[in-house]
């Protein structure tokens, strides 16, 4: 088995803030566009069908929540930290990181 036994090296370290850090960003961005799209859906809202119009904010909904599964990658990153700096580490802990990241 391979791994890396510490995050305090220089490359494993810059490796978790590229897969981490770009989350925040990413998620200011979709809610500025979903508020947008929701503020253009209410002004079209009259054209629309009753069935239409909820379908879009049903779509919207699911578009937004799927959106949010980054931020539980950035869970597993924080439980990994923890463990690294021996804050706390147990087994369930360890088993709990992996779960969390294969959502």
């Amino acid at each position: 088995l391979e791994g890396h036994l510490t995050i305090f090296s220089p490359v494993v370290m810059f490796m978790i803030l590229a897969m981490s850090l770009p989350i925040v960003p990413t998620m200011i961005g979709i809610f500025i566009i979903r508020r947008k799209v929701l503020t253009l859906m209410a002004s079209q809202s009259a054209t629309m069908s009753d069935k239409t119009t909820r379908m879009h904010v049903i779509f919207m909904r699911v578009l937004t929540l799927q959106s949010v599964l980054p931020i539980s990658f950035s869970g597993a990153v924080g439980g990994y930290v923890v463990c690294q700096t021996g804050l706390a580490c147990s087994p369930i802990h360890e088993h709990c990181i992996m779960e969390v990241s294969n959502l």
